[in-house]
């Protein structure tokens, strides 16, 4: 064969080209739906000219001609009709649609469902139904199969139950011949021991053997992308992101309208009992300072939170922790040292076991010994954020009524309800509801848009009904926004009545005996719906006799603000509520299902929408943010094996060649060669510490305070600054966008490379300010541009030139231009980025990464550059050799 021929294995026809002939089968027809949209709306006509010969016209084929164009106008409208119809099934918003809509009316809802039958009837669509469909014969044979064992099984089964109840009836008689049985014992709960969960259902046993599911597990499966089963997050199955499009509608949710909620059950919760004062010396010894008076006092008599960073005992940063304060019986009783009291530590499961050792090691060492328990299957939490979340949590929360009410408040059909008996246990104090006037300040919060305005960390503690007696939930009442009451609800917010005016009791929730009953007492659903079925059309069951209340405690997330995002509207606080696990999927349900006053219903979200949100509001997320902590390094272990490439060495690309993760051990290591391990799996640098938000708001305060800056204070002997990471929130200064594991730069110490970093710097920041003052007040630059020249000039060259500036300014250089600055060379190397893209609160590029210490303060220190200028950094995405230059400052909350 010689060399010019075509192999025989290739394609002989050749790809299609707009001007070749031959059709293309494998191209798709573009725009399809405009072409039947086009040809629904042409007509088709018949010309004159055959009804005219030699002048003269022939009435036969003019009157057929026009019954031709009648015909074709008569069919044009039918087409044109069906042409820009929509089936039922297409009306519905996409999260309502389904694959199979078009040959089930019952997926549509219920006011398309008459619709739905006409079209069907009208397009001839066959409809089978499942009960009617003809069985094949395999399916016969299975079902024949089925029937059997079925009989099988159920006589084996009624011999057993007979063999059952023989013996029961011999060991019956031989009790009533003794005594009387006697009552067993409570098992007693072993402290400084790890719990483990509770035994699941034998059909979902096998699917839970190294794994935990959350309560809402069956609701996320059916609507989120999950965990890997074979590799869950820190043994849990968690939801990651919805199935759906959700990413612009969750941040609408979250900051505009709406609300957005997390199952947050996955949070380990550790409680310790003692005296006050060696709970005190025992949280201290894990870095919580003890505050009195103001925001401490209040903290410490319950009714406040707390949001600290644990530290180690040798000063490294654990992780990030809300502190909780049982409320004592009374004030007076709060102000003694010497009472027993609980305080519960909530924490990120990552940091969980290295928290655990630290505060099971203090509580054996104090006298009198303080008694420490692991709280993680038996407290489970909802996260809800949004303008919405006050009237949603008001919406799905019915308050359980006092034992001395005349009826019930919850029922809006006015049923009396009998005196309530509490339930009691052996050994423990009868579990009576606390006051509603709790549940009646949350009521009357529903029109909050804002939890910000609220006191700051404030909780409520109280009970509340099954929600499944007021499911589906209804929408409340929300008083119209009028100047009065506009301001009773500031007023309320300022004055805070569980502050002032009502008794404090100790929450329920605090309580095990307590917890156990309120769990045991749920109905099961076919109660519920006996209870629901007995009360007349659109009223709600009351409380009966021997119902328990399931205690909640709420309490506001303070929002996680930082200097670049403080006037942003997604930087809002959000509500985090506490209750027993079994009883939380009917809150959940309720939640998702309360119609907001915007027309809406609360949306769910994962675990990437969470990080998201942290970084919109301009925080840090934990543990991906904090790589130098032992949770966040065995993140970024997690992400090097994700990252992993497949391909050989040989056949990668260029950014597949470098570190999967940040390269953590190139910056800080710089003898080694930094390369991971196998599977990227790179053993913890010794000696890497994460400086805390505290000190780092103290090292480098944000550039927009205005107080007389105070000399940086001393670092603790155990930081090491050559190995001490500090979390920044940067933003860029000129387009572009910082991705995963992008690297910052320093401004170059060369003295041209940096001046020329300098002048792209000013000419931004110039570009900026002009396009402000245009935004601001346009008739003031062409005022300016006016007066500063061209006096001389006449009138319409003046005003050419200054179309001319304001249409084509002088633009900074851009990135691939030859006069555009060159990236900085690994020496200047100070960070990386752990989280960043485009911010759609900031409408730019923005990240969240991590510096090392030395490296900046040398920079800050120099004194050759001002206190903006030293903020500066160049950012470079991997696989780019193009830097972005950006500004960061301290991430000063988690």
């Amino acid at each position: 064969m010689p060399p010019s021929a075509p192999h025989t294995l290739k394609r002989k026809q050749p790809a299609s080209t707009p001007s070749s002939s031959a059709p293309n089968k494998r191209a798709k027809p573009s725009h399809h739906h405009q072409q039947k949209r086009r040809d629904a709306r042409q007509l088709s006509t018949q010309t004159r000219t055959a009804a005219f010969h030699h002048g003269e016209l022939d009435v036969d084929k003019y009157v057929k001609s026009r019954e031709y164009e009648i015909r074709a106008l008569e069919e044009g409208l039918q087409r044109s009709k069906k042409g820009l119809n929509q089936r039922a099934f297409q009306l519905v918003p996409k999260d309502l649609r389904r694959r199979t809509a078009s040959h089930n009316v019952k997926r549509v809802p219920q006011r398309l469902q008459e619709r739905g039958k006409r079209e069907m009837a009208d397009d001839k669509t066959p409809t089978v139904t499942a009960r009617r469909r003809k069985k094949s014969g395999p399916m016969r044979l299975r079902l024949e199969t089925v029937r059997k064992l079925r009989a099988l099984g159920s006589s084996k089964k009624q011999k057993k139950e007979d063999k059952k109840n023989e013996k029961n009836d011999k060991a019956s008689d031989s009790a009533a011949k003794t005594t009387q049985a006697i009552p067993t014992r409570r098992p007693k709960v072993k402290p400084a021991t790890l719990s483990r969960p509770s035994t699941p259902p034998a059909k979902f046993r096998k699917r839970q053997r190294h794994k935990s599911w959350l309560p809402t597990h069956l609701f996320h499966a059916k609507r989120a992308r999950m965990t890997i089963p074979s590799a869950p997050l820190w043994r849990f199955a968690i939801p990651l992101s919805p199935t759906a499009k959700s990413h612009r509608p969750t941040h609408r949710a979250r900051s505009e309208r709406g609300c957005v909620a997390w199952d947050m059950s996955y949070m380990a919760t550790i409680a310790l009992e003692g005296r006050e004062d060696r709970l005190l010396w025992a949280l201290k010894g894990v870095g919580v300072e003890e505050e009195r008076g103001g925001k401490g006092g209040k903290w410490i008599q319950g009714l406040r939170t707390r949001t600290v960073v644990l530290k180690a005992c040798e000063g490294g940063m654990l992780a990030p922790a809300t502190v909780i304060w049982c409320a004592p019986a009374s004030r007076a009783e709060s102000e003694k040292g010497e009472r027993v009291r609980q305080v519960w530590i909530r924490v990120h499961p990552a940091a969980f076991l290295q928290v655990w050792e630290e505060v099971v090691k203090l509580a054996k060492t104090a006298r009198p010994q303080v008694k420490v328990e692991d709280l993680r299957f038996e407290v489970g939490s909802i996260e809800i954020s949004g303008p919405g979340a006050t009237e949603a949590l008001a919406g799905a929360l019915w308050a359980f009524p006092a034992p001395d009410s005349n009826s019930s408040m919850a029922s809006n059909s006015g049923e009396k309800a009998s005196n309530l008996t509490a339930a009691t246990t052996n050994n423990t104090r009868p579990l009576v509801p606390i006051p509603t006037a709790l549940a009646e300040t949350l009521q009357a919060l529903a029109p909050l848009t804002n939890p910000s305005l609220l006191p700051g960390d404030a909780l409520l503690a109280f009970n509340i009904q099954d929600p499944r007696l007021h499911h589906p939930p209804r929408r409340r009442a929300i008083p119209a926004p009028t100047a009065e009451n506009q301001a009773a609800l500031l007023n309320l917010c300022a004055t805070w009545p569980p502050d002032i005016h009502l008794p404090i009791s100790p929450p329920q929730i605090f309580s095990r005996a307590a917890r156990q009953a309120a769990q045991r007492g749920l109905r099961s659903q076919k109660a519920i719906n006996r209870r629901r079925a007995l009360v007349g059309p659109g009223e709600v069951p009351g409380v009966q006799a021997g119902d328990t209340g399931v205690p909640v405690l709420l309490y506001t997330n303070s929002p996680n603000v930082s200097a670049v995002t403080s006037s942003s509207s997604s930087s809002s606080s959000s509500y985090t509520l506490l209750l027993p696990p079994k009883a939380l999927p009917a809150v959940w349900y309720s939640i998702m299902y309360t119609p907001l006053s915007t027309g809406q219903q609360p949306r769910f979200a994962g675990l990437d929408e969470l990080r998201w949100g942290a970084f919109e509001s301009g925080g840090a997320w934990f543990p991906g943010d904090f790589p130098g902590t032992e949770a966040g390094w065995a993140w970024e272990v997690g992400v090097r094996r994700a990252n992993q490439p497949v391909k050989p060495k040989a056949k990668q690309a260029k950014e597949q060649r470098e570190t999967p993760g940040c390269a953590w051990e190139k910056l800080l290591q710089p003898k080694d060669d930094g390369t991971p391990g196998k599977e990227g799996a790179a053993p913890r640098i010794s000696g890497l510490t994460q400086v805390p938000p505290a000190l780092a708001l103290k090292l480098f305060p944000h550039q927009h305070t205005t107080t007389k800056a105070s000399p940086p204070p001393a670092l603790p002997p155990t930081l090491d600054p050559e190995k001490a990471l500090l979390a920044v929130h940067l933003t860029l200064l000129t387009r572009g966008v910082p991705n995963e594991r992008a690297n910052i730069y320093r401004l170059p110490r060369t003295q041209p490379r940096r001046d020329a970093w300098l002048a792209l710097y000013a000419a931004s920041r110039d570009q900026r300010s002009s396009r402000k003052r245009q935004h601001s007040n346009p008739n003031t630059t062409l005022r300016e541009a006016k007066e500063g020249g061209g006096s001389e000039l006449p009138e319409y060259i003046s005003n050419r030139r200054l179309a001319h500036s304001l249409l084509h300014p002088s633009p900074p250089p851009q990135a691939g231009e030859a006069n555009y600055p060159d990236c900085p060379c690994e020496e200047d190397l100070i960070g990386f980025i752990t989280t960043g893209g485009f911010s759609l609160a900031g409408g730019k590029g923005r990240g969240v990464g991590n510096l090392v210490l030395s490296k900046i303060r040398s920079a800050d220190g120099e004194g050759t550059e001002n206190r903006e200028s030293a903020r500066l950094c160049i950012v470079r995405n991997i696989g780019e050799k193009v830097g972005r230059l950006g500004a960061w400052e301290v991430v000063g909350a988690v």
